[in-house]
Parts: C-alpha cells; structure tokens; sequence
C-alpha cells in the first residue's frame, strides 16, 4: 500500500511550507527508481512514463514506480521505435 502519496505531492507538500528533500532522501528516491527502470530493463521492458506522479512512497519508506499503462517489451518497441508515449513535458528529446 502506498499512503504517502507521488514523490510529487511530497516535494509541492514541502515547498508550501518552505522546506525541500534532504540530498540524502533525494538520493534515496533515485536509488530506488534506477533500480526498479533496472530491473525493468532487465526484463525487457520500458515504462515510458517515468514522472513524479509515478513514482509513489509506501507507508515503510520503500519506493514504488507506478503506471506502467504506456509500458511495452523491449522486443515490440523495436518495431514502433518511431512512436511518441508518454507525458510530453517528461518525454526524453529523442
């Protein structure tokens, strides 16, 4: 379950009340999202939509990448490797 809401809510969250992340809980967040595209990527798969919005904080401070609604093999995106997903502001410029 992941009641802490997107690492998006968080950082609007602390910047209302004029705080930011710790370089260390930045880190942290980056960690863990590089694993999972890692693992992901491992396994022949692409998310294609890695934003703030999806990566999500669990109750225990583990971090969950979410919405793999875009997602696609590795082996398929090969043959669309011309396609544009994704959220166009977040989009890599390739």
């Amino acid at each position: 379950m992941c009641t802490g809401g997107s690492v998006t809510d968080l950082v609007q969250g602390l910047k209302k009340r004029g705080s930011r992340l710790t370089d260390n809980q930045i880190a942290y967040i980056i960690r863990e999202t590089v694993e999972a595209l890692v693992y992901l990527h491992t396994n022949h798969c692409m998310h294609r939509d890695v934003k703030g919005h999806n990566i999500l904080l669990s109750e225990d401070g583990g971090i969950k990448l979410v919405d793999f609604g875009v997602s696609s093999h590795l082996a398929m995106s090969l043959a669309r490797k011309n396609t544009s997903v994704g959220t166009p502001y977040w989009m890599a410029p390739e």
